[in-house]
């Protein structure tokens, strides 16, 4: 029966913890809007210790664009998505980032790719779920991609991933635009 009170106990704490994560998703400066080079330079720029022992060959090709979302909501998706992807090719002999970028009718979709091992079909299914990670032991909360596409959907974004034929994952963040 401690077998049960633990996992009660846990259960209800991963509940308040979504609870929390919807809340703050929600919260906030919604009305925020965020430089996209800028985002994606802090993000590099905390992603750095991580780069520094890494050959990464990084491809920048985006159009800046002022989107509307908060600065900080930004770049933390992208620290997420970049991190990621790090993570993904970290037995990659030459691992190759993608950031591509552009105005899709009144959206900007920015495209992050990277070449590493790809998403197995069954963790395809579960990518967004709270608490579903495949990294080993305690790297990963599992929160990342659910806390990203909340903070992607609460401006009227999104965050999907696709599965290129040539390998690896590119997940797409599709974010409005701040008019004129």
């Amino acid at each position: 029966s401690t077998n049960l009170r633990t996992i009660n106990d846990l259960v209800d704490r991963m509940g308040r913890i979504t609870a929390n994560l919807r809340s703050f998703a929600r919260r906030g400066d919604d009305k925020g809007q965020a430089k996209l080079s800028k985002a994606v330079d802090a993000a590099l720029q905390l992603l750095g210790g991580r780069l520094e022992n890494f050959s990464l060959t990084l491809h920048q090709n985006f159009a800046d664009a002022e989107l509307m979302i908060d600065q900080t909501r930004l770049e933390q998706i992208l620290v997420n998505l970049i991190g990621n992807a790090l993570d993904a090719m970290h037995a990659q002999p030459l691992p190759e980032l993608w950031l591509e970028g552009a105005l899709f009718e009144d959206r900007y979709r920015l495209l992050v790719r990277d070449n590493g091992h790809g998403i197995d079909d069954e963790a395809r299914k579960h990518l967004f779920e709270p608490f579903f990670t495949t990294k080993p032991g305690e790297q990963g909360l599992g929160l990342g991609l659910t806390l990203s596409a909340s903070l992607a959907a609460a401006t009227g974004g999104s965050l999907s991933v696709e599965h290129p034929d040539s390998g690896g994952t590119q997940f797409v963040l599709c974010l409005p635009v701040v008019a004129g």
